[in-house]
C-alpha cells in the first residue's frame, strides 16, 4: 500500500510516459519539457528580450541551458527595422528538431521571420 502511494506521488509530480523497450516489458521514460522562450533584459520601460532555451521550471530570467541567448527582440524598435528581431536560425533549427517547443510570442516571432 505505502509502495503504490508513493509511485502515485511520483506519477504526479513528473511528467512521464511510458515505453516498450526490447530486453523489458516496460521502461518509464522521463519527459524533459523544454521551451524555447523570451527572457526580458533593459531597465524600467526599455524592455528588450533575450530567446533562450530553459526548461519549464526554471523561473523567466534564470538558468537556461545554452548558456547564451540564440536570438533577440526589442519591441521599441519600429516594426520594419531589421534589428527588432534577430535569430540564430542554425541554432533554433537545431533546439526544434530535438523536441524543445517555442512558446507562443517566440512561435509567433519566428513565423515572421519565416523559419517556421
Amino acid at each position: 500500500m505505502i509502495c503504490m502511494s508513493l509511485i502515485n506521488i511520483f506519477l504526479l509530480k513528473v511528467r512521464f510516459s511510458w515505453c516498450i523497450v526490447p530486453q523489458f516489458k516496460y521502461k518509464l521514460s522521463i519527459d524533459m519539457a523544454v521551451k524555447i522562450r523570451l527572457a526580458r533584459k533593459g531597465a524600467k520601460k526599455t524592455p528588450f528580450y533575450h530567446v533562450v532555451v530553459a526548461d519549464v521550471r526554471a523561473p523567466r530570467d534564470g538558468k537556461n541551458i545554452t548558456g547564451k541567448p540564440i536570438g533577440r527582440y526589442n519591441p521599441l524598435l519600429a516594426k520594419d527595422d531589421p534589428k527588432r528581431v534577430e535569430f540564430d536560425v542554425e541554432a533554433i533549427k537545431h533546439w526544434i528538431s530535438v523536441g524543445a517547443q517555442p512558446t507562443d510570442t517566440v512561435a509567433r516571432l519566428l513565423k515572421g521571420a519565416g523559419i517556421i
